[in-house]
């Protein structure tokens, strides 16, 4: 994400620039990896478009949109879902947690440990931000997930 955001500063928060850049120069930045049987930079301009198409441009626009409508719409392109929509919310500040491998692996390895059958990826999310509430500890949801993620990850 880094290295996007310098090489490509224009686009950092306008998505008619991000379009603009065409699927094989976001792969030649990004990486040519695959989502749901396409290359992942496809799948960004096709979600740029789509928010476009609705009005949104900037991040404000995005921020102030209705939440459902933007996942509807996002989870709309193929390939792209609800794990990687809460991710990419988070990327723009939104409190959240991304329910990836690493965070259900941590959560199914805390309950198998207590004796309790493991979960999905929508529990184990439900599962850190009822544990982030409780927990009374200071910092955002985000860093938490974030800790438990490298936690894991390292594991």
């Amino acid at each position: 994400m880094r290295t996007f955001r310098d090489v490509e500063a224009g686009a950092r928060d306008n998505l008619v620039v991000l379009s603009s850049l065409g699927s094989v120069r976001i792969g030649e930045i990004i990486g040519f990896g695959t989502t749901g049987g396409r290359p992942k930079s496809e799948a960004v301009i096709a979600a740029s478009d789509r928010f476009i198409a609705a009005g949104i441009i900037h991040a404000r626009d995005f921020l102030e949109a209705d939440a459902h409508e933007m996942k509807r719409t996002y989870t709309s392109v193929r390939g792209l879902g609800w794990v990687t929509f809460e991710y990419f919310t988070m990327l723009l500040g939104v409190p959240g947690v991304k329910a990836d491998t690493m965070i259900t692996r941590f959560v199914n390895n805390a309950l198998i440990a207590a004796n309790i059958e493991p979960v999905g990826s929508h529990s184990a999310r439900e599962i850190v931000v009822d544990t982030f509430d409780k927990s009374g500890r200071n910092g955002s949801l985000s860093a938490f997930e974030n800790a438990l993620w490298r936690f894991q990850s390292d594991s």
